[in-house]
């Protein structure tokens, strides 16, 4: 009982986070659009499992899209039949053929497709004539008129053998040894082909959410010790052969005993930005000043390592020690005074520390932030107790007049003064007691999801959870939460509520002249920080041939995350050659006459891929960083690497490569330490100035000159970052809301990325790109990295945090992008309003429609192979989680397809039982979500725009005012994001971005309260670890 107690609770918390993010999240607005969606027929929903398996699939769309469809869906059938041929190279471990596999079904499948696809013969002839056609009429260059009828000439041939191939199949008898021959034949075939974008796999030993260990180095006690780790020495490669020859020199790095130029110089992490000149100007350049602002303003985080530069340290108001200290020297040299790290191990009492780390209840909770930090540390045990921890640490050297006026008179330098405005100690606020004052019944909870629900635990699925019982429950819940809240303070802020941390303060007159902690070594200063004490963030893409990798890039940005922080990072597709241009050009709506503005309607479906060469380009704030020499096809695929080079461990991580179509247009964003409220502001105040310009051009459409000189990077590319940056502000703010609601943990946030881009679809002819389209925009999170420990330093709090938030987390990958495009002209819970999809909300899709979730676990695994077979889901994602699961990991996936605003398929999630990390994916393989525009022409606004003004080139002025339209309705959504991000990003609910938000949306202040904390407690009381 105790066993079926703590699988139905596990499962129960689990759809819960599905149903209450798909229904109730205050910021999406979702369980009034779920509802009206339905009933318009734009959420399909989900037979039963054997039922959606035994109808036949109907096949929509142009001519082309349906032959792809074809050719896609029979690759599929020829997986699941003959799989070690028909996955091919690209599969990293072809599912075993077993039992379960009806070789006769798949046969009859694959020819009533192929019958199918045969009528279709004439068709596709007559659409290549009628291209061959258009572009002769239009007299577009001779080099265009070649590709397409080399184009034709491979076609056919492909076909050809693709027919002799079918007839070889289709003259066999059911279930005979050579109808299989003939089916890994033709599957070996179609292997060697791209019938669809890959399925983009990840690996279970490296899951793109989670946390790092926390097993570091001893920090180091010699002077010798840090100059090899700081300075190695530098050699020719010829050297690596051998031993380091005895006589070689360190570098060197004593510096001179008087301040010379470096020492009030810029660099990567030392930027004296306007803003920066501005604060020390504001605090009169004064040395004393400068020191009790950093040191009462920036919030510490425990990470090692340069990661945000000191601008974006003084914009987030916190850092680490290093960005600290580069905040401080920066107002410093911005003043004149000549500043330099200084770099040791020092030693601090165990309770200042766990004081220091945020307010850990045990050494070992704050030795664990450290390490998971890269911090080297260790304890010094005294009589059986932890006394004090001794660590590498960073701190500054000011050069100042500190005889006699100890720096409170800066007329005459003359001493190398120590300050560290990173050590502090805080004052930790409680905030309600939400636990004792609104408990959580878990049981009586738990019976009401189930009743009437099917648990079976042998079988490894739940059914029928109760969708109306699980929102009456939490309805109920948040209104006993709002009550208990407004009895105790009325215009609570949500420091109120979940308590608060703040600095203790100090306000010096003077320099002390010695440091807060024992210094056991100073062993290094610093001008300029060495490069293994910097982390860097490098993209860049490169063949997707199978046996190309990072390693070997086509091009790449690879710079100092101190150098990128806050800024912009694309890489889009541009016209090959002015051929490419005009041929592009030539499928453009022309102007009208009448100056009427173009309609959506004139804008074509797609582009005829096969015909268009790209080159790629990554940009950095729209400047241009690099550029390939060669070109693509139009929907061909390249592969994509991301990397942090971490200097805690020297080495180079990030989550798995993807696929990229050529022709996306993808915004890349680094969250470092957090996503800051001027963050966010710089860069609404961006798009604001785009669409004052749009408003502009809209008074007098006959003047262009306002929007002359937009381009793609100011729309597209803005547009893209702005979904990405909202995403991780959200999951942020969630994040902090769950840990201080919870009470149990301590969370920060490691150096992440993630991309939003447009979502080109390409359509294949035996492995040719016929057409793409762009029907929508992805959001995929593929490395979104946590620094996490609980206060008694608890390994199954730190577990239930990292579920709720990769739950809460993947629901932000559907709800940002659905606020970003939705239509402001239509209510919220409008039915033509665009419905996204994430794992979480599929699942929950799944949920109320009555299918069977199943979760997997190491417990059942004499069920995985039977289950997998029965699932009606693509065969690329049960082999997937075959994958997932023979590495041990536990999966929770439902039992068939569901639809949602045009996009079709399933949600998953893979999990580390032990530690909490995952993969929150959808079909397709994104750690992410994906918003289609159901019946929009050309890609609805983001791909129009990305036609327009990354294709377009001059065309984008002649669809100006259809396009600026929809941006001016794009921003107003976008500021409600940003606002909701901004205003749980300060812990401020006094009026500002909150009154912004409920006042525009209706939205209820205290739901955004209430909301996150209200998933704590409901899932927590469900967890099997509370029982």
């Amino acid at each position: 009982m105790f066993r079926n107690l703590n699988f139905q609770r596990a499962t129960s918390a689990f759809v819960m986070i599905a149903l209450t993010n798909l229904t109730l999240a205050p910021l999406a607005r979702a369980q009034n659009a779920y509802d009206a969606a339905e009933k318009a027929g734009l959420l399909a929903p989900a037979a039963g499992m054997a039922a959606v398996s035994q109808q036949p699939k109907r096949y929509g769309g142009s001519p082309d899209e349906r032959f792809a469809q074809l050719l896609s869906d029979i690759h599929d059938d020829l997986k699941a039949a003959a799989p070690q041929t028909a996955f091919g190279t690209n599969a990293q471990h072809a599912m075993q053929a077993g039992a379960g596999r009806d070789i006769a079904a798949k046969a009859t499948n694959i020819r009533a497709k192929h019958a199918q696809l045969k009528t279709l013969y004439a068709s596709i002839d007559d659409g290549f004539a009628s291209t061959a056609q258009r572009l002769k009429t239009l007299k577009l260059p001779a080099e265009i008129q070649n590709r397409q009828a080399a184009a034709f000439g491979q076609y056919q041939s492909r076909k050809a053998e693709f027919s002799r191939l079918m007839t070889a199949l289709e003259k066999e008898s059911d279930n005979s040894s050579k109808q299989l021959t003939a089916m890994a034949d033709l599957g070996a075939y179609l292997s060697r082909q791209t019938n669809k974008q890959p399925h983009q796999y990840t690996n279970p030993k490296k899951l793109p959410f989670g946390m790092p260990g926390n097993t570091v180095r001893a920090p180091h006690t010699t002077t010798e010790q840090f100059q090899a780790s700081l300075f190695p020495p530098k050699h020719d490669d010829v050297m690596l052969a051998g031993a380091i020859p005895a006589n070689l020199q360190f570098v060197q790095t004593v510096l001179p005993a008087l301040p010379n130029a470096a020492d009030l110089a810029e660099t990567d992490d030392i930027q004296m930005t306007q803003a920066i000149r501005d604060k020390a100007a504001a605090l009169n350049k004064n040395p004393v000043a400068i020191y009790n602002w950093v040191r009462n303003n920036i919030a510490f985080i425990p990470s090692y390592g340069s990661i945000q530069g000191s601008d974006m340290t003084l914009a987030n108001k916190r850092g680490n020690a290093f960005d600290t200290a580069s905040l401080l020297i920066a107002l410093y040299r911005a003043s004149g005074i000549p500043a330099r790290y200084a770099y040791g191990t020092i030693e601090v009492p165990a309770a200042q520390v766990m004081n220091w780390v945020g307010g850990v209840g045990k050494p070992a909770a704050a030795q664990n932030l450290l390490g998971q930090g890269g911090i080297p540390n260790v304890a010094l045990v005294s009589g059986g107790t932890v006394k004090a921890i001794r660590m590498e640490h960073v701190w500054v050297q000011a050069y100042v007049d500190y005889i006699p006026s100890r720096g409170a008179v800066n007329k005459s330098p003359d001493t190398w003064v120590p300050v560290d405005a990173s050590f502090k100690q805080y004052t930790f606020t409680k905030g309600m007691d939400i636990k004792a004052n609104v408990p959580v019944n878990g049981e009586e909870l738990s019976a009401q999801i189930l009743q009437g629900a099917t648990v079976d635990e042998a079988q490894g699925y739940v059914q029928n959870l109760n969708h109306g019982a699980a929102q009456a429950q939490y309805a109920a819940y948040q209104t006993r939460l709002k009550t208990y809240i407004s009895s105790q303070k009325s215009g609570a802020t949500v420091g109120d509520v979940v308590g608060m941390q703040t600095i203790k303060a100090e306000d010096n007159t003077v320099l002390l002249g010695t440091l807060a902690y024992k210094t056991t070594l100073t062993a290094n200063t610093f001008q300029t920080l060495p490069d293994n004490l910097r982390w860097r963030f490098k993209t860049n893409i490169y063949a997707a041939d199978n046996l190309s990798d990072s390693s070997s890039p086509i091009i790449e940005i690879d710079q100092t995350t101190a150098r990128l922080a806050g800024k912009k990072i694309t890489l889009s597709f541009a016209p090959a050659s002015p051929a490419d241009q005009e041929l592009i050009n030539s499928y453009m709506p022309k102007p009208h006459a009448d100056g009427t503005p173009i309609q959506m309607s004139e804008l074509p479906p797609t582009l005829p891929a096969y015909l268009i060469k790209l080159k790629a380009e990554f940009r950095i704030d729209g400047q241009l960083v690099a550029q390939t020499a060669g070109n693509f096809t139009m929907g061909s695929m390249v592969r994509q690497s991301n990397q942090y080079f971490n200097p805690a461990n020297a080495s180079w991580d990030g989550g798995d490569d993807n696929d990229i179509t050529v022709g996306e247009f993808n915004a890349i964003g680094l969250d470092l330490q957090g996503i800051g409220e001027s963050q966010l502001k710089s860069h609404q105040a961006r798009l604001d100035a785009t669409k004052a310009l749009g408003a502009k051009y809209q008074l007098n459409p006959g003047d262009k000159t306002p929007i002359s000189g937009l381009t793609k990077e100011d729309l597209a590319g803005d547009i893209q970052h702005s979904g990405i940056l909202a995403y991780f502000a959200l999951v942020d703010s969630n994040d902090r809301l769950a840990a201080l609601g919870a009470g149990e943990v301590k969370s920060y946030r490691l150096p992440s990325y993630g991309r939003f881009f447009t979502t080109a679809q390409p359509h294949y002819f035996f492995g040719m790109v016929r057409s793409v389209g762009f029907p929508g925009v992805t959001m995929d999170v593929d490395y979104l990295r946590y620094h996490v420990a609980a206060n008694d330093d608890d390994n199954a709090s730190v577990v239930r945090f990292m579920r709720q938030a990769g739950s809460l987390a993947s629901s932000a990958e559907h709800s940002i992008p659905e606020m970003m495009f939705a239509n402001q002209n239509l209510p919220r819970n409008d039915s033509r309003q665009p419905q996204g999809v994430s794992a979480i909300k599929a699942l929950g899709l799944a949920a109320s429609q009555g299918q069977k979730i199943y979760t997997l676990t190491q417990g059942n695994r004499t069920l995985h192979a039977s289950i997998l077979q029965s699932l009606a889901i693509a065969q690329d994602v049960k082999h997937e989680i075959s994958d997932a699961l023979s590495a041990g990991k536990e999966v929770t996936v439902h039992a068939a397809d569901v639809s949602v605003g045009g996009w079709t398929g399933s949600g998953y999630v893979v999990l580390d039982p032990l530690t909490g990390a995952g993969a929150y994916k959808i079909a397709g393989g994104a750690n992410g979500g994906e918003l289609l525009f159901a019946g929009f022409g050309l890609i609805g606004l983001s791909a129009a725009l990305y036609a327009f003004f990354a294709f377009g080139g001059g065309i984008a002025i002649a669809v100006g005012l259809f396009v600026i339209i929809h941006l001016i309705f794009l921003i107003v959504a976008l500021e409600l994001a940003v606002n909701a991000c901004v205003g749980v990003a300060v812990f401020s609910l006094a009026g500002g971005p909150f009154a912004h938000l409920a006042k525009a949306s209706g939205i209820l202040i205290v739901d955004i309260i209430t909301w996150v904390i209200n998933m704590s407690s409901l899932v927590y009381s469900l967890h099997p670890c509370t029982i």
